[in-house]
């Protein structure tokens, strides 16, 4: 069996994360569970060591042209201005390892520590948290911060691990912590207002001893044990004292909750793209509604992810469908498609799935508003599939499909409730 971690590597400055090319030079407290990967304001370039097998990175870039060379380097990621860093699209908990670069923040010390509280907060327990940039300066900050409080020294310089369950003296954050998707952050994270995110008292990290023991060195990658040995109660009390949309339908009912949202096994059963990516013929798909991951586990299992450039994944009903993703190492991001998407202008997909998420949309204008941010990050060629249950939805869709005209398609349909829609250039 073997989690057994690596020897201590020697100690190196920050700059080094750049040039490092093997888990093995992350440290002893990256062990080979560790999966998801946030990188925060890190420049144009990407990372080579979370390129690697084993590892699911997804990068936050400061502007549209950071997110676009990395876009252009097969690296999957969003965008916001600097001043948006401290309110970022992700659940509590979200990544097993953050590398967050402080210089764009550095000139701002309350914005610093604001972004160094959010990060802290999307950071796993027992994850690493790698600061880049400002050498001296964010050791400082971090002092003066409740999120120190959360953190502990790592094995290598300026990294840090986060600590199990909650820390005294510091209250927790409402509503998961994160922007609801059609809402606005509760509070911001100002010295004033410092908190950390509710950790329920039966959590169990996957990296505590009790669940890493579990993995064994076998025929099986790492990466699909994570889907099955993640401790699913975790996900049940995401919120203090809130009912979530998770334990609510597992109460309601159990066997189809854990068929579809919480297998060992995912299985997306409106995917039908599979042959395209092995031929191919699809290397950057957008899964638009990603729920719990469902899609992302199913490509995980049929060991297609690799031959993807980009996999971006977003929205979910609340926290709790988003804690899954987290649970099982995968990254997705809350975001209203109704809205202007965080993603480059320049950055389009060869396939953008949406299944089971249209019938939210309440108008023929809220469809035009989904088809108009799809569409602007669909290539030429590409193909926008949608499918939900028939219903008022579909007749609502087309309409908006016939009545948009800042994009020429080719539409079919094989079934009533689904659509194939071609970007035509």
């Amino acid at each position: 069996m073997s989690t057994t971690r690596e020897p201590p590597q020697p100690a190196w400055s920050s700059g080094d994360l750049r040039r490092c090319t093997a888990r093995s030079c992350l440290g002893p407290n990256v062990t080979s569970i560790h999966r998801s990967v946030l990188l925060l304001a890190t420049g144009p370039s990407r990372f080579s060591v979370f390129h690697t097998a084993g590892f699911f990175p997804l990068y936050v870039s400061t502007t549209d042209e950071d997110a676009a060379a990395l876009f252009n380097q097969s690296a999957s990621g969003i965008w916001f201005p600097v001043d948006h860093f401290w309110d970022l699209p992700f659940v509590d908990f979200a990544a097993d390892l953050i590398a967050l670069d402080v210089a764009p923040f550095v000139s701002n010390r309350t914005m610093l520590s604001e972004v160094l509280t959010e990060t802290v907060r999307m950071l796993a327990q027992l994850g690493v948290l790698f600061l880049l940039g400002g050498e001296e300066f964010p050791n400082l900050a971090l002092e003066q911060l409740g999120a120190a409080k959360q953190l502990e020294p790592g094995a290598m310089r300026q990294s840090f691990v986060r600590k199990l369950g909650l820390v005294p003296d510091l209250p927790t954050c409402p509503n998961c912590g994160m922007t609801p998707m059609m809402g606005q952050r509760h509070q911001r994270p100002s010295p004033q207002n410092l908190c950390q995110a509710w950790v329920q008292p039966d959590y169990l990290s996957i990296f505590d001893p009790e669940v890493r023991g579990k993995f064994e060195a076998s025929s099986e990658s790492w990466e699909l044990q994570r889907l099955r040995l993640w401790h699913r109660p975790n996900v049940l009390d995401s919120r203090e004292e809130v009912k979530n949309w998770v334990k609510k339908v597992s109460t309601s009912d159990r066997a189809w909750y854990n068929d579809n949202y919480v297998s060992s096994e995912p299985n997306k059963r409106e995917w039908r793209f599979s042959q395209l990516i092995t031929e191919g013929k699809v290397k950057r798909l957008l899964d638009a509604g990603a729920g719990s991951c469902t899609l992302e586990g199913t490509l995980r299992r049929q060991r297609l992810l690799s031959k993807l450039d980009v996999y971006l994944a977003f929205g979910a009903y609340d926290c709790s469908m988003l804690r899954i993703c987290a649970e099982r190492g995968a990254l997705s991001f809350q975001q209203n498609w109704l809205k202007q998407m965080p993603i480059c202008a320049s950055c389009k997909f060869d396939l953008i799935f949406q299944v089971e998420g249209l019938h939210h949309n309440k108008d023929v204008e809220a469809h035009g508003l989904f088809l108009q941010n799809m569409l602007s990050h669909l290539a030429c060629g590409g193909l926008l599939y949608v499918q939900d249950g028939f219903g008022p939805w579909v007749e609502m869709f087309h309409q908006a499909l016939t009545s948009q005209h800042d994009y020429k398609v080719k539409v079919k349909q094989q079934l009533k409730d689904d659509f194939y829609i071609h970007r035509l250039c």
